[in-house]
């Protein structure tokens, strides 16, 4: 699953980890890169296996103790 999201976003992996739920429109695909490399904040769309792959991880949603898409197993990562 990471490895279709990075393709289809061009992001960094700790941009990716560092993602919340409320970086992400799952109606548009789209997606609000707010901590970046060189601190600029971008925003890309996800559209195909990426974008549905992120509707079914939140409609199967089993923490609800984080905000992040992507939560270490056995603590929140802070960035």
């Amino acid at each position: 699953q990471m490895c279709i999201r990075d393709r289809s976003t061009g992001a960094r992996k700790m941009e990716i980890w560092g993602l919340k739920w409320s970086d992400l429109d799952l109606k548009t695909g789209r997606i609000v890169f707010r901590d970046t490399k060189n601190k600029d904040i971008r925003g890309v769309r996800l559209t195909g296996p990426a974008l549905e792959l992120l509707r079914e991880k939140k409609s199967n949603l089993s923490r609800i103790d984080t905000q992040l898409i992507f939560p270490s197993k056995t603590t929140e990562i802070v960035l």
